[in-house]
């Protein structure tokens, strides 16, 4: 299954949040319920003064989010919050397999 994040950032924040992407990343697929991180950067060429990005967190299962959301998403989280958290927009969301 695949764990979904969209952020937005402004264009401003734009190194600043890669910079912590890449580092979070690296955090990420030393836990035990990530067996894969990809990072994407949205092509919009009209966002005006946001930039998107889009991560695909690759989970062994259902059970695995669930773990991770338990155990160790609120941590994993805060780190962005603190930096980010008055100038971004993030969803999550769970992707199942259909097939």
């Amino acid at each position: 299954m695949i764990y979904e994040v969209s952020i937005t950032v402004p264009r401003s924040h734009q190194e600043q949040f890669t910079d912590f992407l890449s580092k979070h990343l690296e955090q990420m697929v030393l836990l035990s319920a990530i067996k894969k991180a990809l990072a994407f950067r949205l092509h919009e060429p009209h966002q005006g003064e946001k930039i998107g990005f889009v991560v695909h967190y690759e989970m062994e299962s259902l059970n695995a989010y669930e773990l991770y959301l338990r155990d160790d998403a609120a941590k994993m989280r805060a780190e962005g919050e603190k930096l980010f958290g008055a100038v971004w927009n993030v969803s999550r969301r769970a992707l199942i397999p259909m097939l």
